[in-house]
C-alpha cells in the first residue's frame, strides 16, 4: 500500500499507559489497601461480605470523663461495646444513616460470611473510596475495555477454539485449571 492510502485508514491505539481498574466496594465490605499502596496480582485488596444485610443497632456516645470513642458517622466501621448484660451482641459492620428522629439508633451493613477479594493486576491503589470503589493503576499497558462481566482475574491466556475458531468439548478441561480462555 501507498502511504496515502496508510494515512487514510484511521487507526487506534491498542495498549495504553496509566488506564484505571475499578473494583466495586459496597457497603460493608472493608478495603484492605490504602491509597497509594502497591499491589500484585493475587494480593488481597478487599474484605468481601457474602450476605450482606441490614440491621439497626443502638449507637451510643461514650460518657463523659471516659475515653474518647472513635467518630459516629457515615461509613465508619463499628462493632459494640462489650458489657455483662449482652455478651452475645456481635452485630458489626459498617454505619449506613440513622435512623430519622433517633440520633442513637443507626442502620448497619453487616454479615457473616467474609471472603478475601485479589488484585486482578499489579499497579498503584489511586484512590479508596468507602461505599463506592477502590481504583488501581495499571502498572504496565493495559487494553481498555467497554465492559466487563463476572469477577476479576489473572492468570496465562490460551485459546480454547480449533483453528476454524469452534469450541469443542476438549477445548474446556481440568488441565486449563488456574487460565483465561479465550473463545469465540
Amino acid at each position: 500500500m501507498n502511504p496515502e492510502t496508510l494515512a487514510a485508514i484511521p487507526a487506534r491505539t491498542l495498549l495504553e499507559h496509566g488506564l484505571e481498574a475499578r473494583i466495586p466496594l459496597p457497603p460493608g465490605d472493608r478495603a484492605l489497601v490504602e491509597t497509594g499502596a502497591r499491589v500484585a496480582p493475587g494480593d488481597p485488596i478487599i474484605e468481601h461480605l457474602r450476605d450482606r444485610r441490614v440491621a439497626e443497632v443502638v449507637v451510643k456516645a461514650a460518657p463523659a470523663g471516659a475515653a474518647a470513642s472513635p467518630a459516629i458517622g457515615v461509613g465508619v466501621r463499628w462493632s459494640p461495646q462489650p458489657s455483662r448484660r449482652r455478651p452475645d451482641a456481635t452485630v458489626e459492620g459498617e454505619l449506613l444513616a440513622p435512623l430519622p428522629g433517633r440520633a442513637d439508633r443507626w442502620r448497619l451493613a453487616t454479615g457473616e460470611h467474609r471472603v478475601q477479594l485479589t488484585s486482578p493486576l499489579a499497579g498503584e491503589v489511586s484512590a479508596v473510596l468507602p461505599g463506592g470503589e477502590v481504583r488501581i493503576r495499571a502498572a504496565g499497558p493495559a487494553i481498555r475495555g467497554a465492559l466487563a462481566a463476572g469477577a476479576s482475574a489473572h492468570g496465562p491466556l490460551e485459546l480454547a477454539t480449533d483453528p476454524f475458531g469452534e469450541l469443542r468439548p476438549g477445548g474446556i478441561d481440568v488441565g486449563r485449571a488456574g487460565t483465561i480462555l479465550v473463545v469465540g
